[in-house]
């Protein structure tokens, strides 16, 4: 235990010393974190530190947190968008997710994985977008308040749907990868049952008379309980991610009624964890637990992987908005939601042991690369094509 703190504590200072290099390459910290543990998991101690027991405990609950955290903090658009635009934006959403769902899955499934339903999680997850890591770059282009900035928001938006599916299936696994009808039924209908309760509970007038009388640190404390409790029971049919859905969801229903500066600060606090404490340890987890050999091994076949999975994305997006925008803004519109958000849920899948070794290094290794390249090829593109954006 003491060692496994201490390599911890380790990995932070180095994280946060190293943090003026990854800003330059604009990488968030907890992001900084896996390229760490890449490195640190050459090294024979921290290797056999991250294949123990304790830590892997520190790492999971890291997991639960991180899951939690995306689907609290999920959110609608908040253009005031017309019905035509609505229509178009889920439209072109549609389109762009089945187009590059028909794009990546035969890649997946006969060169990675042979299992349909492994290899449709993979695809799925090459489909998520993370529009938070985008809306920096449009403010500062100044193109957040156009058709191209509304779409990306917009189609990104619609992409939160996606993840839930992700998250879903995945914890509907069973902890040895089979979905069997038993585990999914059983998943089913506690999920229901529990949002049912959920619904239930949350609209009671002595819990709202409770909840408003809490600080950031109760409500804080509060959202810790549940997903404590949720996780903890569905953990019994090993369902524990399933039940940070939950918990996430029963919070989200108690405090949207509460004072704007409520909500804030909460959302302060659960930033503030994610980021600086259990983010970290997870991405951490994630970097160790890469086997960087694979893609010395195959580097063929992750170029592969990373262009495929690309050009999967703008091609599909070029062709779902051909008749709505120009050549340049399609482009760049599928640049932009090529930005994805899919560490956490490989990081399941491989926990769940529904993916091999190589299909998980090759899809964070993808992953991470684009953190990198898509900010430097939005930045290119829209300042040379400015003058051609819808």
């Amino acid at each position: 235990m003491d060692l496994i703190i201490i390599l911890i504590a380790i990995s932070f200072l180095v994280i946060i010393f190293a943090k003026p290099f990854f800003n330059k390459l604009n990488i968030p910290l907890s992001f900084s974190a896996m390229f760490i543990g890449m490195v640190l998991g050459t090294l024979p101690l921290f290797q056999e530190t991250a294949n123990t027991d304790t830590f892997s405990w520190f790492a999971n609950l890291g997991m639960l947190f991180m899951i939690f955290s995306i689907i609290f903090q999920m959110k609608g658009s908040k253009h005031k968008q017309d019905k035509a635009l609505g229509k178009y934006l889920i439209k072109a959403g549609i389109k762009v997710i089945t187009l590059e769902l028909l794009i990546i899955f035969p890649l997946v499934y006969f060169f990675l994985e042979k299992n349909i339903l492994s290899a449709l999680l993979i695809s799925l997850i090459f489909t998520t977008v993370a529009e938070v890591m985008v809306i920096p770059f449009l403010k500062k282009f100044k193109i957040i308040n156009t058709k191209l900035g509304k779409s990306i928001v917009g189609i990104g938006i619609l992409d939160n749907a996606f993840e839930y599916i992700v998250i879903l299936i995945a914890s509907f696994s069973s902890v040895g990868g089979d979905a069997n009808i038993k585990t999914l039924t059983i998943a089913a209908v506690a999920t229901i049952t529990a949002f049912i309760l959920v619904r239930s509970f949350s609209k009671t007038k002595y819990l709202e008379h409770i909840v408003k009388n809490l600080d950031s640190n109760g409500l804080f404390l509060l959202s810790i309980g549940a997903l404590f409790l949720f996780s903890g029971i569905l953990s019994l049919i090993g369902l524990e991610f399933l039940g940070a859905v939950i918990a996430a969801i029963l919070i989200k229903n108690i405090v949207k009624e509460l004072p704007k500066n409520h909500n804030d600060e909460l959302n302060k606090i659960i930033n503030a964890s994610s980021e600086g404490l259990f983010g970290p340890i997870f991405f951490l987890w994630v970097g160790v637990t890469t086997n960087l050999m694979y893609i010395v091994q195959k580097p063929g076949l992750a170029i592969i992987f990373v262009l495929v999975g690309l050009f999967a994305k703008i091609i599909p997006t070029v062709i779902a908005t051909a008749k709505d925008m120009n050549i340049h803004s399609s482009i760049i519109l599928g640049i932009a939601l090529k930005f994805g958000s899919g560490i956490i849920f490989i990081k399941l899948l491989f926990e769940k042991g529904m993916i091999t070794e190589l299909t998980y290094t090759l899809t964070v290794a993808a992953i991470l690369l684009y953190r990198i390249l898509i900010p430097l090829l939005l930045g290119h593109f829209i300042t040379k094509w400015k003058k051609d954006l819808v």
